[in-house]
């Protein structure tokens, strides 16, 4: 096969001195854009290209990348994108630029390159794709694997996604009717918090799942967990004001450092508390306490007075959608996937997890830290 079957000639163009700001938006629909002057082609511009430098115009982002001839073949094209560690290149057919090839349309294009193409263009694709190569006949499973995997990914995401968005949202109606300045201050400095954990995550659902991969490598560094708490704590009192829910911190540590994925650890925060107000009654209570245990194990508790978790489903509550039919009590959404994605996280930072509940009468959720300050504890929960 050859690349010409590939391309896509039904690209977006912009200009080379768009910013960046209306770019995202496009690139979220699409892996790269191409920078035109005009009818020039100026370059090709990815997502990775924005992640990996912060300017304000499309011109001054992106990197060069190497050319691809329209009569190449589909193997010459991977390990060209393999080499120059790009997901999207230029086609050219006589100087003249016809076209883009990216990695996702080499992915959904996979049917077509097994029909007709030829093992090394197979094996090409797959190592592209960062899938150890097989037998001929093992290939099809990898593949089936790496699909299952990239829609994991968007799943999870997605679910991430959700509440930053609905903050903005209820955000941006208060500000609609709120008269004081000083508090349409608080609220705009709320909304584009959550604006950059909104680009943060979408980051991540470009850049991992482009590298066909569900993990990404963590950047673990010391962190004070009161102060991370306190960073946070507005956007869950506005979720919990919503319901008029008392959510509350009560800490005896203040000054512990812990090592975590400051991003990630967001995540698990995240999805913890806004499980404890999906499922905690209007007017009900939530306690965020932090303490040192016994062996001085730094413990974080997330509490509720909410509707419990049947015993039946304990068990398996770090399965995916094992409560994805359970809705919150004003009817709230549940893809069953929060706290999935909490116990991967967790798993990779070394934080032990428990999770105590009892039908109607709530439910604890318990963090022990077993590495602080590059030392790994030995404890764990029973």
């Amino acid at each position: 096969m050859f690349v010409s079957s590939l391309i896509n000639k039904d690209f977006v163009s912009v200009s080379p001195y768009a910013s960046i700001s209306s770019i995202r938006p496009l690139l979220l629909s699409h892996s790269a854009v191409v920078l035109m002057d005009e009818e020039d082609y100026i370059g090709v511009l990815s997502f990775r290209d924005i992640a990996q430098k912060t300017k304000l115009l499309a011109i001054d982002c992106m990197s060069k990348k190497p050319a691809l001839d329209y009569h190449y073949s589909i193997e010459d094209a991977c390990n060209l994108m393999f080499t120059s560690r790009q997901e999207a290149l230029p086609v050219f057919l006589k100087d003249k630029f016809t076209g883009i090839l990216t990695k996702n349309r080499l992915f959904s294009g996979l049917s077509e390159i097994y029909k007709f193409g030829k093992e090394p263009e197979i094996k090409s694709v797959l190592r592209l794709l960062g899938i150890k190569e097989s037998s001929e006949k093992d290939n099809v499973a990898l593949l089936s694997k790496f699909t299952l995997n990239q829609n994991k990914l968007i799943r999870a995401l997605s679910h991430d996604l959700r509440s930053p968005i609905a903050r903005v949202k209820g955000l941006m109606e208060i500000i609609e009717v709120e008269e004081d300045i000083v508090q349409k201050m608080q609220f705009c400095s709320l909304i584009s918090a959550n604006i950059d954990k909104l680009s943060n995550l979408v980051e991540d659902l470009f850049l991992v799942s482009l590298e066909g991969n569900l993990e990404r490598e963590l950047a673990l560094e010391d962190y004070n967990i009161y102060n991370i708490l306190l960073e946070q704590f507005e956007d869950y009192k506005f979720d919990a004001a919503k319901k008029s829910i008392d959510l509350v911190i009560e800490s005896k540590v203040f000054n512990q450092l812990v090592r975590v994925d400051k991003s990630e650890f967001i995540r698990v925060l995240d999805n913890i508390i806004g499980n404890a107000i999906k499922f905690t009654e209007k007017g009900g209570k939530i306690i965020i306490r932090l303490y040192k245990s016994d062996d001085s194990t730094t413990c974080l508790s997330i509490k509720d007075e909410g509707i419990g978790i049947p015993e039946k489903d304990i068990a398996n509550i770090f399965t995916p959608f094992i409560g994805h039919n359970r809705k919150g009590t004003e009817n709230e959404r549940s893809n069953g996937l929060g706290l999935s994605i909490v116990k991967r996280i967790l798993d990779k930072m070394q934080v032990d997890v428990a999770v105590l509940s009892k039908e109607g009468k709530g439910t604890e959720i318990l963090l022990r830290f077993m590495r602080f300050n590059g030392i790994e504890k030995l404890s764990s929960l029973n």
